[in-house]
């Protein structure tokens, strides 16, 4: 059985493995299980949320709260293969609603979200590169 937390983090130089945990649309958030290999319902959301996009991780990187780094894939669609390159380039209505849909959804599960704002992909796959060595040390 394939642990999806060792999975590359990179299938090229600039693109990413995400393991999407939450798909978009649902009300509780999931989380992967390396040891059963499976999804497990880990909480509902607020009542009236849902995730507005795809949720997960990058494989193969650690987080400074442990885990491994959240991903979120942005789309319209149930899946859109090399559409968004770059943040910037979504409206910023939707980069609003992203920022408080974070905040509300992590209420009440007593974790403190440090919403550091939207980066460019040069500071995203310089964090994911950070966070992969984390990784990397954690495992060895």
């Amino acid at each position: 059985m394939t642990n999806l937390l060792s999975l590359p983090a990179f299938a090229s130089q600039s693109d990413v493995h995400v393991v999407v945990e939450t798909p978009r649309h649902v009300q509780a958030k999931f989380k992967y299980e390396p040891e059963l290999g499976v999804f497990m319902p880990s909480r509902a959301l607020t009542l009236g949320l849902s995730y507005p996009y795809d949720w997960g991780f990058v494989p193969s990187t650690e987080a400074p709260d442990g885990d491994p780094l959240d991903a979120l894939v942005p789309h319209q669609i149930t899946a859109s293969p090399g559409d968004t390159r770059d943040v910037r380039d979504l409206p910023a209505s939707l980069l609003h609603q992203g920022a408080k849909f974070f905040t509300a959804a992590t209420a009440g599960t007593g974790k403190r979200l440090k919403f550091l704002g939207w980066r460019d992909p040069r500071a995203a796959l310089a964090a994911i590169r950070k966070a992969q060595r984390a990784f990397e040390r954690s495992a060895s």
